[in-house]
């Protein structure tokens, strides 16, 4: 179940944005942050000042679109609300030994879960078999399966993402920026993309920035798409970025969640 009190709007801003974050640089690798500890969304105050570092690059190690998804029931998650399915956010882990409870030898895939912390079952969380042994293997993508298609199509969250090969080409953008003192980003400094290059982290300043209201209740919930509008149209079209969730159908209106 969603939780929707209006008191918790701000709340949901600053997630739609940590989202459009996480969907563009899914499964981001910075200098020495791994995949497994790498944790996003978070939430971040607004206003908060932003810095830029020239070093800041990223790799996409995400899937390709179309990329067979296999489950593996010892992938589980730690569900911090208690809705019962995995939400961004939420840590992901090996459970070696099935016991159901995340132990430090356990691996862990995405987020970082607290020793004893109860791990359960999301069968829409999933993972691209490599290999081709029947089972997840360490620096294996895990992604969220929105529409259970076991097929990775762009959009699903990725929530674990394949290592980076030493030699791997970085991407530089300069809106990729931190959130710390100094000029040069540290381990732990928190990783954003300042899509209207203000240099200040704010979640209602980018027009494009739109969600499809599947249930009609003038607010975004986390099962909803988030497309980037790329001409403002007010409708889903060709060419739109899906960041996160389903593909919607050419046509379907946007809103904006301020």
């Amino acid at each position: 179940m969603t939780l929707r009190p209006s008191t918790l709007r701000p709340q949901r801003i600053i997630l739609l944005f940590s989202l459009l974050i996480l969907s563009m640089f899914a499964s981001l690798q910075f200098p020495i942050v791994k995949a497994q500890t790498f944790s996003s969304p978070q939430l971040v105050p607004m206003g908060t000042t932003l810095a830029f570092d020239g070093k800041l690059r990223f790799v996409d190690t995400a899937p390709a679109s179309n990329t067979a998804l296999n489950r593996d029931s010892l992938v589980k998650f730690v569900d911090l609300n208690g809705n019962g399915h995995w939400n961004a956010g939420e840590p992901v882990a090996y459970d070696s030994n099935n016991d159901s409870i995340y132990e430090t030898s356990e691996p862990a895939i995405g987020g970082a879960a607290s020793a004893g912390a109860r791990l359960v079952a999301d069968p829409l969380i999933k993972y691209v078999d490599i290999n081709g042994d029947n089972h997840w293997d360490a620096g294996e993508a895990v992604v969220y399966d929105t529409n259970n298609g076991s097929l990775y199509i762009n959009g699903d969250p990725v929530i674990g993402g394949t290592p980076v090969v030493p030699g791997t080409s970085l991407t530089y953008d300069s809106r990729v920026k931190f959130i710390g003192t100094g000029s040069s980003w540290v381990p732990g400094n928190l990783v954003v993309y300042d899509s209207n290059n203000d240099a200040l982290y704010s979640a209602t300043t980018d027009p494009h920035l739109k969600y499809v209201d599947t249930n009609s209740n003038n607010q975004w919930d986390t099962s909803e798409a988030v497309v980037n509008d790329t001409n403002l149209s007010g409708v889903y079209a060709t060419g739109d970025r899906v960041l996160y969730g389903p593909t919607p159908v050419v046509g379907t209106p946007l809103k904006v969640d301020l």
